[in-house]
């Protein structure tokens, strides 16, 4: 887990968390009177396919989330998913962001999250941080780049980007895609190109059913004496992933 205390006053840590802090900061004094809203989700799905590799040695996993919204755009909360990945069995993601709105439908949010272990991944801490940012045309359209500093725990900062693309067929059924690339040659000895496309169906305002097909490629792949692949035999390539959710 992370402790502060053991930082460098320079770290990729304390930096954006105080930035957003200081922009909650701002936002929940400029907006007194706003209220706060909650979420919670519950999920099970057949794979945790992250960034195109499984977490869960392809194997089903209980996810869930619960999250706090501030009407100033400020808004937190937590991820938290079983895995099956290099030793570790479970993965917490908090995370503390802030959105804004830019007229013509066009949002704007800037995230800090940490992605936490209860043990090492392939022998190694993995605990890191990750900052992104995404900008979002009337939840349909979403271009993201984010930055995970100490990525894995390997010392390293890797970068990513992505696109998604959504489309309602109907009240109950969209069908949605997304595309993106990870720039992992330092952490994993590869850089990783994913991608997929699936079927939402809405059952009710609280559940929601996906199926989805999945894939990915490696490149830049670098092999030899004293290269270690922090992922091992991490699981990846084309596969189908079906979800449901619970949320309120």
């Amino acid at each position: 887990m992370f402790d502060s205390s053991t930082k460098s006053p320079t770290s990729p840590l304390r930096e954006p968390l105080a930035w957003l802090a200081l922009c909650a900061a701002f936002g929940l004094s400029s907006r007194a009177e706003a209220a706060f809203t909650t979420t919670a989700l519950a999920r099970f799905s057949t794979d945790y396919v992250y960034h195109g590799y499984s977490k869960s040695d392809d194997h089903p996993v209980a996810q869930a989330h619960a999250g706090l919204a501030h009407s100033s755009g400020v808004y937190g909360g937590v991820w938290m998913t079983a895995i099956d990945f290099g030793g570790a069995r479970s993965e917490f993601i908090p995370y503390i962001g802030v959105q804004r709105a830019l007229g013509g439908g066009f949002r704007l949010d800037a995230v800090v999250s940490g992605y936490l272990y209860e043990a090492d991944v392939f022998g190694e801490s993995a605990d890191y941080v990750e900052t992104s940012m995404s900008l979002d045309w009337r939840g349909l359209l979403t271009a993201r780049v984010s930055a995970a500093f100490d990525s894995s725990g390997s010392s390293h900062t890797s970068a990513a980007g992505e696109f998604k693309a959504r489309y309602p067929l109907s009240d109950i059924v969209d069908v949605s895609a997304g595309a993106g690339f990870d720039e992992l040659g330092e952490v994993t000895t590869y850089d990783v190109l994913y991608w997929n496309a699936g079927l939402s169906y809405f059952i009710g305002s609280h559940v929601v059913a996906d199926l989805r097909y999945v894939d990915s490629a490696y490149f830049n792949e670098v092999s030899g004496p004293g290269v270690i692949d922090r992922f091992g035999s991490a699981e990846a390539g084309a596969r189908v992933v079906f979800s449901i959710s619970v949320g309120f």
